[in-house]
């Protein structure tokens, strides 16, 4: 099942269109405040980026600090492993490969358990869009992690798969918190 396959209930609705044009703004805001060259910003900011959307949703507030593709976070956990891992092996982890180990498998990690937050935040079952966003983001690291440059990968993860994370999950988030008429 796709998003678009239920035309009797239709994923893609006013709603679900509002919720992702607010992820969209709250990535926009997070980059915005990334910006600042302060490590406790980025990682409180890429924390708490996709909580106004969930207390925009309603009461169950599982999601709060669900992390969405928290790219920019395990890319400055990466650049400054030298303050956090012994100098030996931070100079053994500074090849390209280790790069997009660490990022990919970060963003990997990641998927499933923001996902798994969101759906639990909703007040109707989503399993089966939750599990194409989950696979569309999937395949988007999977591709960022092959590409043998790792400025396209960064580029890919940064500027493609983290606003789609942000939005899909905005939008998986507003159509599993909607209200059925006539239910």
């Amino acid at each position: 099942m796709s998003l678009f396959d239920d035309p009797a209930d239709p994923f893609w609705n006013r709603r679900t269109l509002q919720f992702a044009l607010a992820g969209l703004i709250c990535y926009g805001l997070s980059r915005w405040l990334f910006l600042f060259d302060s490590v406790p910003v980025l990682f409180v900011t890429s924390v708490l980026r996709f909580s106004p959307l969930v207390v925009i949703a309603g009461p169950r507030r599982t999601a709060l600090f669900a992390t969405p593709y928290p790219f920019d976070a395990a890319f400055t956990a990466y650049s400054d492993r030298g303050r956090w891992l012994p100098e030996e092996l931070a100079m053994d982890l500074s090849t390209p490969t280790a790069f997009l180990i660490f990022t990919g498998g970060a963003m990997l990690v990641s998927i499933p358990i923001t996902v798994w937050l969101v759906s639990r935040a909703c007040s109707t079952p989503v399993p089966d869009q939750a599990r194409y966003l989950s696979g569309l983001l999937f395949g988007i690291t999977a591709l960022a992690v092959v590409v043998p440059v790792p400025q396209w990968s960064t580029f890919m993860m940064r500027e493609l798969a983290q606003p789609a994370a942000m939005a899909g999950l905005a939008a998986l988030l507003g159509y599993g918190t909607r209200i059925k008429l006539g239910s």
